[in-house]
C-alpha cells in the first residue's frame, strides 16, 4: 500500500512525521541542555525519545527510517522496488519539511533562550557535533540507528493494542538513542535547529565561550567541509583578513571595538562568511550598510550606531 499511495498523501504524513520526531528532538534538548555527565545526558535523552516514534506509528505517518521495512515486501515480490524507491524520496523530502519547519518554529518560540541563552548554545554544540562525524562513522552508527527502529516498529506491529505497541517500540528506541546512534530525521531537525541557533549572535558567542569553538570552526564547520574560502576563490586578501577576524572574535565579544579589526570583520563579512556577519551585528545591532560602516571607518569615526 506504501508504494502505490498517491503522492500528495504520503507528502503530508512524511512532514508529519519529521514534525513528530523532531519536536521530540525539542524536548530532548530542554531536557538534556543543563546536564554535563555524558551518560546521564544520553540516557534521559533516551527517555524521552520513544515518544517520537509512538506518535508515528499511532499516527500512521510515514518516516524514512521505518519505511526501509518496505524492502520486505519487495523480497517477497508483494511490491515493486521502483516503488519503494519512490517512496523513500518523496518521505525524505516530507520528513525534512517537517523537521526543517519545527525547528523554524522552536526558534520563534523563544524555546532556545532557556537558562540565558545557554539552549540555544547547546543547540549549536549539537549540531556542530553531528556535521563533524566522518563518513565511515555517519554511515555506521545510521546503520546501527536503523536496525532498531526497524526492530521497534516490527515488534509494534505484532502488538494487538495500544500499550503492547508502546511498550514494544519504548525500550528499543531508548537503547538507540542512549547508546548515541544517528537517526537521520532527528538530524534533520537538530542540524537546522543548530544553524538557526547559530544566526543569533548571543548563542554564537555562548557556544565559543563555554564549549571553546573558534568563530573560524563556527564559520568553517557548516557544510564546507574546513573551506569556506572555496566559495570565494580568487578574492585578493581574502585568508589575512579571515585570520585576523578569527582570532579576534572573543574580543569583540567581550567590546573591544577597535578600529583595525572592525575594518577586517567589515571586509570579511562583505566577501560573504556569515560568522563575521554574526560578530559584526553583536557590535552593530542593526548593520545592513557595511560600505556606510567602512567609511566610517575610513574617516575615523567610532560610533555604536552608524
Amino acid at each position: 500500500k506504501k508504494t502505490t499511495e498517491k503522492p500528495i498523501k504520503i507528502f503530508l504524513l512524511a512532514v508529519m512525521a519529521g514534525a513528530f520526531i523532531a519536536i521530540t528532538g525539542s524536548g530532548v534538548g530542554v531536557a538534556t541542555h543543563a546536564i554535563t555527565n555524558a551518560s546521564l545526558s544520553k540516557l534521559i535523552g533516551g527517555l524521552i525519545f520513544p515518544c517520537g516514534l509512538t506518535m508515528v506509528i499511532l499516527a500512521g505517518s510515514e518516516l524514512f527510517t521505518g519505511n526501509m521495512l518496505i524492502s520486505i515486501s519487495c523480497l517477497e515480490r508483494k511490491s515493486k522496488w521502483s516503488g519503494m524507491i519512490k517512496n523513500l524520496i518523496i518521505v525524505y523530502l516530507g520528513n525534512f519539511v517537517g523537521a526543517a519547519g519545527l525547528a523554524l518554529l522552536v526558534n520563534f518560540s523563544g524555546q532556545l533562550n532557556y537558562s540565558g541563552g545557554m539552549l540555544g548554545a547547546y543547540t549549536i554544540k549539537v549540531a556542530m557535533g553531528k556535521v563533524n562525524v566522518t563518513f565511515l562513522e555517519g554511515i555506521t552508527s545510521g546503520l546501527l540507528c536503523n536496525i532498531l527502529v526497524c526492530a521497534a516498529v516490527l515488534m509494534a506491529l505484532c502488538a494487538k493494542d495500544v500499550t503492547g505497541k508502546l511498550l514494544a517500540s519504548f525500550f528499543i528506541i531508548m537503547l538507540f538513542v542512549t547508546s548515541g546512534y544517528e537517526h537521520c530525521v532527528a538530524n534533520m531537525y537538530y542540524i537546522t535547529a543548530g544553524l538557526i541557533a547559530k544566526m543569533n549572535p548571543a548563542y554564537a558567542a555562548l557556544a565559543m565561550e563555554q564549549y571553546g569553538y573558534s568563530l573560524e570552526q563556527m564559520a568553517k564547520q557548516w557544510f564546507f567541509d574546513g573551506k569556506p574560502e572555496d566559495t570565494l576563490e580568487g578574492v585578493e586578501g581574502f585568508d589575512v583578513v579571515q585570520q585576523r577576524a578569527a582570532s579576534s572574535a572573543l574580543e569583540l565579544t567581550c567590546g573591544n571595538d577597535d578600529p583595525d579589526i572592525m575594518q577586517d570583520l567589515i571586509r570579511l563579512s562583505m566577501l560573504g562568511d556569515p560568522m563575521a556577519s554574526l560578530m559584526l551585528g553583536q557590535v552593530y545591532e542593526n548593520v545592513h550598510d557595511y560600505s556606510s560602516a567602512i567609511k566610517y571607518y575610513d574617516e575615523g569615526i567610532q560610533s555604536k550606531d552608524p
